[in-house]
């Protein structure tokens, strides 16, 4: 018997810059365990450009801690004057 793995999509970002915004590429399922990866890696985008676009099309499943987890990320990026798309 083969034991299903308790998160079989797990998140992946994939970053890449544009001329007008840093894009950050959402892969697998962003869930609670997840959220943490997520805000470490565009918190400090967000000094860094005016835009960042969030990719949400590859994302299989979103849970209600993913979507605070974007609800955070927006007050943070409206806090340090950036903008924060999906």
């Amino acid at each position: 018997m083969t034991a299903t793995p308790a998160h079989p999509h797990p998140l992946s970002l994939h970053t890449r810059i544009e001329p007008d915004a840093i894009v950050v590429e959402c892969r697998g399922r962003l869930v609670r365990e997840g959220t943490d990866l997520l805000r470490q890696t565009v918190k400090p985008l967000l000094s860094q450009t005016k835009c960042v676009v969030l990719d949400l099309t590859a994302l299989a499943h979103m849970d209600s801690s993913g979507l605070g987890a974007l609800v955070g990320l927006y007050v943070s990026a409206k806090t340090a004057g950036c903008q924060l798309q999906l």
